[in-house]
């Protein structure tokens, strides 16, 4: 065979394995199937997160992919005519994964914040603060583009939290952990309202400067001040050491953000996964001097609290959490003998369910989470909802988003876009009520 030839047929038996490949996958992200080994619960994650979130790059890669197949004359082959048939399909069903996760995610926010402009209408809907689900070219350029940054955000990087003496008792190969970033536009009104980001990782790994979630920029460039910390991973600490550094990062919002142009006053927290887990206590432990050791007199309220899939059931009271995976944070991450005899400890002390039945105070609260999530139950995080529901006068929301899996919002995408304008909406409708009633925080006490 003509080496070119032999090129060819090559390419073609590439090109249809690619598509092959792809179509497989997508079956598999829309419809996953029951498995319990962590790695295959990874590999399933990272297929959705191909499949759906990316799906605007993975269709301009196909492209290239028919360009250079045309350029080696694949489609003049037996087997590159077969390929069309599957590259034509694999481009229809991209295009529309494409619009279903615009579609979809759409109606399941649009029900959740119409719920909001109901609630707070006595003061945001009045101050004009809701506004329709974006639909421009612009907001589709966004969600081709897997990570986008608004070029008129400023980022403030490396910026340590702790105190001196913290960090002499830490050591100093601690201060990346102990370090954050604000994020705020270039221009804006003065006091704007803040918001600190949490990543998530299992406790374990992670870092700020990884991936700068899109919904920090998408905050950022709406005229909020974005805190994106970091915080100390085990196995070098162990829980509750990571809560305990998010309130940290919150007493040094407090003392330092106006010098960004924050209100030190409007203080709201959000995470993912792990970061959401975070997020929750912090919400829910507000002022809790066990949690703030050395800083007791800082005010550590906040004003609101958006959990992307948080891990909140460590104790299995929801009857959806895994043992193993119970068992594992038990011992790994808060360094505890045994699920069994720590069970106790777990409920009063990291558990967020179990804090939002007992919590004295809780503030509003959004909550997103993915219909096809691998490593948080979904009926873990809707059991979390109804407890914080049960609160008398609570203001909780929940979106829970079609087919969407794990990590859903890392990239910029249609689910992800419409996911943050949701986002947006909520915090932005409480900072309307805050504002309206004159600057008093909103929360539920007992």
């Amino acid at each position: 065979m003509h080496p070119t030839a032999y090129l060819t047929v090559l390419a073609s038996m590439w090109l249809i394995g690619a598509q092959l490949f792809g179509l497989i996958c997508i079956y598999y992200s829309f419809f996953p199937p029951s498995i319990q080994h962590p790695i295959a619960k990874w590999g399933l994650m990272s297929s959705g997160l191909m499949f759906q979130e990316v799906t605007g790059a993975v269709i301009l890669g196909n492209w290239w992919l028919v360009v250079a197949a045309w350029w080696l004359g694949v489609f003049d082959t037996t087997l590159g005519k077969l390929s069309i048939s599957l590259v034509t399909m694999s481009m229809l069903v991209l295009s529309a994964i494409f619009c279903h996760g615009y579609i979809t995610s759409r109606i399941a926010v649009v029900k959740e914040v119409q719920r909001m402009e109901i609630e707070l209408q006595s003061s945001a809907s009045r101050l004009g603060v809701f506004d329709s689900v974006p639909i421009s070219l612009p907001f589709f350029l966004q969600s081709v583009i897997p990570y986008w940054r608004p070029w008129d955000v400023m980022e403030h990087r490396d910026i340590t939290y702790v105190t001196d003496e913290e960090l002499r008792q830490f050591g100093r190969s601690s201060e990346r952990q102990l370090q954050l970033d604000v994020l705020h536009r270039t221009s804006g009104p003065a006091k704007r309202p803040v918001l600190i980001y949490i990543h998530g990782g299992a406790w374990q790994f992670g870092d700020k400067r990884m991936l700068t979630m899109p919904v920090c920029w998408y905050m950022a460039s709406h005229n909020w001040v974005v805190v994106n910390i970091n915080y100390r991973l085990s196995p070098g600490v162990l829980y509750p050491d990571h809560l305990i550094d998010a309130k940290r990062a919150l007493r040094w919002v407090r003392e330092n953000i106006h010098k960004y142009g924050g209100d030190p006053d409007f203080v709201a927290v959000s995470g993912g996964s792990a970061g959401g887990h975070i997020a929750s206590m912090m919400a829910l432990t507000q002022n809790n001097p066990a949690f703030q050791p050395g800083f007791e007199s800082t005010d550590t309220s906040l004003s609101a609290c958006v959990g992307y899939y948080p891990v909140v059931d460590m104790t299995g009271q929801s009857g959806y959490a895994h043992r193993n995976a119970n068992e594992w944070f038990a011992r790994a991450i808060c360094g505890l003998p045994s699920f069994a005899t720590s069970k106790s400890w777990l409920k009063d002390n990291a558990c967020p369910i179990s804090a939002a039945a007992t919590a004295e105070s809780i503030p509003p609260f959004l909550v997103l989470q993915g219909g096809n999530d691998e490593l948080v139950p979904t009926g873990s995080v809707r059991h979390f909802v109804n407890v914080l529901r049960k609160r008398e006068g609570a203001l909780v929301y929940y979106v829970e988003l079609p087919r969407a899996h794990h990590a859903f919002d890392a990239f910029s995408s249609p689910r992800a876009n419409v996911a943050n304008w949701a986002v947006a909406e909520f915090l932005n409708a409480v900072h309307a009520r805050w504002v309206d009633g004159a600057g008093k925080r909103p929360a539920v006490s007992n």
